[in-house]
């Protein structure tokens, strides 16, 4: 079976990070497929239906089935954590759909497959990983970028630091994307070709 190329966008948006990879080095260089993960129904239809893009209106999660959902006032804020700190989060959840996302890559792909993944999942991401490390499917990704929600959701910058070092044990380079990852600056990312064209 030929390898197949992934990049999976973790809390897609309005589809940013999509636009984004398809304007990098790398996504020139194979036949992608890309697998967009948003869990806020109201922002579907502002990401680009692409004929190598599936859309997922699920939240990214440790468990197959449904999760609290705590909506933003900003389209970008919205949580499964009520304690988020930013965004505005409603009081009252909505009821979506989530995954086990570890068992999700596992059930789809394989461990041949070159697997990029971006989260940037307000603050699941500590869960999502920890899973991921428990059960070993952490070893089907091939690199993560993730926004560290730190401060928002009440962890420290060295829980950060604790969760990049295990992922480079494993050889699986991480790159930290926004504005409350400034602090992680100092520790060492490994580097990839995803230059824009």
């Amino acid at each position: 079976m030929d390898r197949r190329y992934i990049f999976i966008d973790g809390g897609s948006h309005f589809g940013q990070s999509i636009k984004w990879f398809e304007r990098s080095a790398i996504f020139s260089q194979h036949p992608w497929e890309i697998f967009a993960f948003e869990a806020n129904s109201a922002l579907i239809p502002f990401i680009s239906d692409r004929p190598y893009l599936a859309i997922l209106n699920k939240a990214i999660w440790i468990y197959d089935g449904t999760v609290d959902f705590y909506l933003g006032e900003e389209t970008d804020g919205s949580s499964i954590l009520s304690c988020k700190r930013r965004g505005g989060l409603s009081r009252v959840p909505i009821s979506v759909g989530c995954v086990n996302f570890g068992q999700w890559i596992k059930r789809n792909f394989s461990q041949r497959d070159y697997i990029l993944v971006k989260f940037d999942i307000e603050g699941a991401e500590y869960k999502v990983l920890d899973w991921m490390l428990n059960d070993g499917t952490i070893s089907y990704a091939d690199g993560f970028f993730i926004e560290f929600h730190n401060s928002m959701v009440k962890v420290s910058v060295q829980r950060d630091i604790e969760l990049i070092e295990k992922l480079k044990k494993l050889d699986i380079p991480c790159w930290i994307l926004g504005r409350f990852s400034q602090l992680l600056k100092e520790v060492i990312i490994d580097e990839i070709d995803i230059t824009f064209k």
